[in-house]
């Protein structure tokens, strides 16, 4: 098909460019003057005029023709067209209906060229016509014969409408492209598939109209027809509406080409939406179909009329376990295997349900095999066949699988004859009953019981076999039975036995029948076995009740089995509550893994240990704990007997801190003794000598030596009286005489004043007393203790300290005590016993460096007074290098504010 609108426009540019030659043409031609030669005007293929303007009262008017050359003349079929009007030889109307006489004198008067088309009076002929103004009221005018021309536009636009008109009542989908894949032309019939207007198609391209999911396909299918690899492509594809929903179109996509250019697509395509959802929805139900027919647990097969199958389900291949099917003969036999009836005789292949109603063109109904696939395999089956006439169908086979039936049956024989043999190898009476008591079936128990015959027994009402006690009582028990369908249990006692009776539903596929099950046991010696149980257990729960300890037993994982009144008393649960607790929730002291690992150290023998339990309130109690291992059958127990013996630690506690006290007092008071008998006394006797001598002296007017004894004398009451002084204030703080009275005092200066009394006595040693307190430091505590610590201290940092020495005192103040330091470059004392230093029951004295002597009281008084201050004492010291002898004591809120102010 050709595309018309091209035409047209191929025509167009063909006509364009006689115009431009006919420009050129005039142009040469507007040089002509009235004296040129004739013949160049007669030869010009052009017809050429040269008019004069006709005025009316000064007014333009008309036209008049002064000269026509012979093609003009030959354009008006040879008419003398001297002096004729211009308006009586042509169409005086434009497109505008602006006359062109008009137009041509006016643009006379402007200079400037017009250039028009105009049709003659007949309308027979058209021409083009180019006025050029040639001055002197004249106009020279150039024609060109048109008609050819525009008859050809008619007819195309003829053709165009006719086209346009078979285009858009074509009963397909039509659309024309350009070279670029864009719409330029498309008919009714695309718009209203597509549900967009013509003028939003034009707009677009053919990707943009395209599916997006079938973007790279569209783009290799378009390249092919651009290249000339191909020149028409048909297809079928789903393209979105403008609503968003698909359609489904047969397309025929043709490329147009021109000398071997390519201008663009014609496509035609036929809405097949419809027949695609046909086609789907049938495909659907033949998967649909074929799942169903693959699924279904019957087996199908469908043969031809020579027998051979040519189609089946998974089930049929499964159930003969052959695979394929298709294509084998329904006679298979031989190697395939062979078939049984159900006799276990063999069966032919021509008594098959499938070839005898092939044969017999009829159903055959209900045919049971075995199909042997191996020595001790046997897949048994039902066969139904029916002849069937479409297409190549001739028979369709139905099969189900009943080997478990089969093996069901065989069971169910098996199992009928094993319960018998059951029922006749148990000591238990065992009978059928029917819903009025009848014996319907029983074993040889039973019978044997009543001594009397099996066959005189069946038929028989039960009751006329029981005691006359029990007849209305199991009567009544049968129809409960048999109404509730619930077993019934009982007992009957007479005679001197027990008998524990059970009555049954009989129940088949899950109804209940009109029949009961009646079993019968004598149970005498377990009664009396269980009486006996029952015996021991209440002594063994009586013995629980009275044991005073608690009693409990345990699993080897701690689980407790059993718990005394006392043990539930003990702890505040009750029994219930215990039982099933585990020990390790009670325990306080062992985790479970510790528990467990006891209780396995009690299987080799008894253990015995001590222990922490809580109570259900959270108190905690003290117990000792006993534990034996005992084997009752295969399960292993562990008995076990807690004691609380919290008031017995207590008082063994306060018993062993009355017996401490003692010993300190003990000690306290030897310690008294021996400064008394031995500290007071040395210094007491060297005054007492030394008094004597000087006595001696003064009388016998020596005096040599008086001032040496005198002095002698003073240094050792002075000693005497120091020594005397710590034994009063410890005696008075170890009776509680001594009272502790806190209260501000400056630290700072009281170290330096104790500092200051110790100079002279460090001088004599040549040591070097020094004090390193920056700040004045306020203390709350005893002023008097804390001074009688400072001298202790320093007396002895003095005393231990070798000639020539030093002796250096700080105060460090933290946020939360203040702490003072003696450090001194004595003898030092050995690590074991700095301890001693500050105990009462330890006697450690050494002489100072010029065998100064002590009594060890006042490092004892020292840590005494400390810890009334809630502080502390402590020393460090290297033999040979020196010691440290810090205390510190408390610090509050207060003190700290006192502190900053001082």
């Amino acid at each position: 098909m050709g595309n018309p609108t091209a035409e047209l426009e191929v025509r167009i540019a063909d006509l364009e460019r006689e115009n431009e030659a006919l420009r050129l043409r005039l142009g040469s031609a507007t040089g002509l003057s009235a004296d040129q030669d004739r013949s160049v005007l007669d030869h010009s293929p052009d017809g050429y005029a040269l008019c004069k303007i006709i005025r009316k009262e000064g007014i333009p008017d008309d036209l008049s023709v002064l000269f026509a050359n012979k093609s003009l003349q030959d354009l008006f079929e040879g008419e003398e067209l001297y002096h004729h009007l211009f308006s009586t030889l042509f169409h005086s109307d434009t497109a505008d209906n602006q006359p062109k006489l008009a137009v041509l004198l006016s643009s006379n008067e402007s200079g400037i060229p017009f250039k028009f088309e105009c049709c003659s009076n007949g309308a027979d002929h058209w021409f083009s016509a180019t006025a050029f103004p040639s001055g002197d009221d004249q106009v020279a005018i150039v024609m060109e014969s048109i008609t050819a021309r525009k008859k050809l536009e008619e007819q195309l636009i003829r053709n165009e409408l006719t086209f346009r008109n078979m285009f858009d009542s074509a009963g397909i989908a039509i659309g024309i492209t350009d070279d670029h894949s864009k719409w330029i032309f498309v008919n009714d019939q695309f718009t209203q598939m597509l549900g967009y207007s013509r003028e939003e198609l034009l707009e677009k391209t053919i990707p943009e109209t395209d599916n997006p999911a079938d973007k790279e396909e569209t783009a290799r299918l378009l390249e092919i027809l651009r290249s000339g690899e191909q020149t028409e492509i048909c297809l079928e594809k789903s393209i979105p509406k403008k609503n968003g929903s698909l359609i489904y179109l047969d397309l025929t996509i043709t490329a147009m080409r021109e000398d071997n250019r390519f201008l663009g697509l014609i496509i035609a395509g036929k809405d097949i939406t419809k027949r695609i959802t046909v086609e789907k929805e049938l495909k659907e139900r033949d998967q649909q179909l074929e799942l169903i027919f693959d699924i279904l647990d019957v087996g199908i097969t469908i043969s031809d009329n020579k027998g051979k199958v040519i189609n089946c389900n998974k089930a049929a291949e499964k159930i003969l376990g052959l695979h394929p099917l298709i294509g084998l003969s329904m006679k298979m036999d031989g190697e395939r295997g062979h078939y049984l009836h159900p006799d276990m005789t063999r069966m032919h292949p021509n008594e098959f349900a499938c070839v005898r109603s092939l044969e017999e063109n009829k159903p055959v109904k209900n045919v049971e095999l075995g199909i042997v696939k191996g020595e001790d395999d046997v897949v048994w089956i039902v066969a139904d066949a029916t002849p069937v006439s479409i297409g190549e169908f001739a028979v369709v086979t139905t099969f189900f699988d009943i080997t478990r039936q089969k093996i069901a049956s065989r069971a169910l024989a098996e199992s009928e004859a094993n319960l018998r043999a059951i029922m006749e190898s148990t000591d238990e009476m065992i009978a059928l009953l029917d819903n009025q008591g009848r014996i319907l079936d029983m074993n040889g128990s039973f019978y044997r019981h009543f001594g009397i015959n099996k066959e005189d027994m069946i038929g028989e009402v039960i009751f006329n076999f029981l005691s006359m006690e029990l007849d209305p009582d199991l009567m009544e028990r049968c129809r409960k039975t048999l109404n509730l369908g619930r077993p019934f249990f009982g007992e009957d006692h007479s005679r001197g036995r027990w008998m524990e009776y059970t009555l049954n539903p009989v129940i088949l596929q899950g109804n209940i029948t009109n029949n009961v099950a009646l079993f019968v046991k004598d149970v005498t010696d377990r009664r009396q076995a269980v009486d006996e149980i029952n015996a021991i257990a209440l002594r063994y729960q009586n013995l629980l009740r009275a044991a005073s300890d608690g009693i409990h037993v345990l699993l080897p994982d701690g689980s407790i089995t059993e718990a005394s009144h006392s043990f539930c008393h003990m702890l505040g649960y009750t029994r219930e509550e215990l039982i099933g607790m585990n020990i390790s929730q009670i325990d306080f002291v062992r985790t479970q893994e510790e528990m467990t690992r006891t209780l396995a150290e009690s299987l080799e023998h008894s253990v015995l240990f001590t222990s922490r339990h809580r109570k259900k309130n959270g108190e905690i109690i003290d117990v000792e704990v006993g534990v034996k291992a005992v084997q009752i059958k295969e399960q292993m127990y562990h008995y076990a007997s807690s004691r609380d013996i919290t008031s017995r630690l207590i008082a063994e506690g306060k018993l062993k801190r009355n017996e401490l006290k003692l010993k300190e007092l003990n000690a306290t008071k030897d310690k008294f003794f021996s400064i008394i008998a031995h500290d007071l006394k040395s210094p007491f006797n060297a005054i007492v000598g030394f008094s004597n001598l000087l006595v001696e002296q003064i009388k016998d007017k020596d005096y040599e030596g008086i001032a040496d004894y005198a002095a002698i004398i003073l240094q050792t009451a002075n000693k005497s009286m120091d020594l005397l002084m710590n034994l009063l204030e410890w005696s008075r703080s170890q009776t509680g005489q001594l009272k502790y009275r806190p209260e501000y005092f400056n630290l700072t200066a009281l170290i330096h004043e104790i500092v200051n009394l110790f100079q002279d006595i460090a001088r004599q040693k040549s040591i070097l007393l020094s004090v390193e307190i920056h700040g004045n430091y306020i203390a709350f505590a005893d002023h008097s203790m804390i001074s009688t610590i400072m001298r202790n201290l320093l007396s002895n940092a003095v005393k231990f300290s070798h000639l020539g020495g030093s002796i250096h005192v700080s105060l460090l103040q933290t946020t939360e005590e203040q702490v003072v330091q003696i450090k001194d470059q004595g003898v030092g004392i050995d690590a074991e016993n700095i301890d001693k230093l500050f105990r009462i029951d330890e006697s450690f004295v050494t002489q100072g460096t010029q065998h100064e002597s002590g009594s060890g009281l006042g490092l004892i008084l020292c840590k005494d007074f400390l810890e009334k201050h809630n502080g502390k004492i402590w020393a460090i010291s290297e033999k040979g290098v020196g010691s440290t002898f810090s205390f510190a004591i408390p610090l509050i809120k207060e003190d700290l504010v006192k502190a900053e102010m001082a």
